[in-house]
């Protein structure tokens, strides 16, 4: 995959993202956002899933780069507040 083609996907799952939030508060008031946002989640499973190699990926690493990120976020809080 080149990295155009990287950059767009990760633009479009962005974009998506931002949109489903900003629709998940009137999900209890519109039948209309809900399926607005059902239709946009599965656009973001299609786009990550059609990427080229992503059938390949070990997935084991992205949850360890996850579990070390989480224990960085929880570091970086300790230490600004100042509580253990």
């Amino acid at each position: 995959m080149s990295t155009l083609e990287a950059a767009l996907r990760g633009g479009a799952v962005a974009i998506l993202l931002l949109t489903f939030g900003l629709h998940a508060r009137d999900l209890l008031t519109s039948r209309l956002r809900r399926y607005s946002t059902l239709f946009q989640l599965c656009a973001v499973a299609f786009i990550v899933e059609s990427a080229p190699g992503f059938d390949t990926l070990d997935l084991r690493q992205a949850k360890t780069l996850l579990d070390e990120l989480e224990e960085e976020i929880a570091d970086h809080h300790v230490s600004a507040t100042g509580t253990s």
